[in-house]
């Protein structure tokens, strides 16, 4: 008998490793963009950090940068970090809820068309997105298998997601938001104290970086993300939400979205009024 698994999983990873081989004879035809070129000259010469972002990009550019420099091998990097995002994405839609819903979280992922351009162009988006989705799994499986091996990888690939980006510290916040409501138990668990601990490490190039170059980079993200006052933007909170619902994912998705959103909350009423 087949293993039913298994099965569904090479089905999977063949059509994320084909959507991924498509990706790259793709980007053999596209011009670089200039941030591009900004990041492959990181990948040239890696350090502990940059600037403005952290280095984990460069370093993913660097072993490429022995192959050679076109169009094709300078996104190889990219198309890597997507794929591996697909994979565990779809290992979370199957695992966490079902088959269906895994194939369905492939298939939508793979068609939004910022993951296309995910595809297509290396930022440092690209490891924070494949390093979140690996987080979402692995933590995922912490809190609800319990056991240690899960506790460590889930800090070291936080770790690497704020290595990745520093938006990437809205992770562990989440994390940490979810277990005071929910899983308080969890704060007297020290496995989860040794996540938080692997994770601290992995972000010290961060920190090392920063400290021989008078703070800056965390300077620069502060100023760049703060005001100097209180104030609230509302059109461009309004812009944001309907693009993160209609853009991004296509309006098909985004409709099918709030679809499930209302019927849901709808039927959760009519659940409460015949109880």
């Amino acid at each position: 008998m087949i293993n039913n698994q298994s099965y569904d999983y090479k089905k999977a990873l063949f059509v994320i490793v084909i959507v991924g081989l498509l990706q790259a004879v793709y980007n053999s035809f596209l011009p670089i963009y200039v941030d591009e070129a900004y990041y492959w000259v990181w990948g040239l010469r890696p350090d502990w950090s940059y600037y403005d972002h952290p280095a984990m990009v460069a370093w993913l550019i660097y072993p490429f940068t022995f192959i050679g420099d076109s169009e094709f091998v300078i996104r190889l990097s990219t198309v890597l970090c997507m794929s591996v995002t697909a994979w565990y994405l779809f290992r979370i839609g199957y695992e966490v809820v079902n088959r269906y819903t895994g194939f369905i979280v492939l298939f939508i992922f793979i068609t939004i068309p910022a993951v296309q351009m995910g595809y297509c162009f290396i930022t440092p988006d690209s490891p924070l997105m494949m390093f979140w989705a690996m987080g979402l799994y692995y933590t995922y499986l912490a809190l609800d298998k319990g056991l240690t091996k899960y506790f460590v990888i889930s800090g070291f690939v936080t770790g690497f997601m704020m290595l990745s980006k520093y938006t990437g510290l809205l992770f562990p916040v989440s994390v940490f938001i979810y277990i005071l409501i929910y899983r308080r138990s969890l704060l007297k668990d020290y496995r989860l104290w040794l996540a938080v601990f692997i994770a601290a490490i992995c972000v010290m190039p961060i920190f090392y970086w920063n400290y021989q170059h008078d703070w800056i980079s965390i300077t620069f993200q502060y100023n760049h993300g703060t005001s100097s006052g209180l104030t609230f933007a509302g059109w461009d909170f309004v812009g944001f939400v309907l693009g993160s619902l209609f853009v991004i994912p296509t309006p098909v998705f985004g409709y099918v979205y709030l679809k499930y959103i209302f019927n849901k909350g709808y039927k959760e009423n009519q659940n409460i009024i015949y109880l």
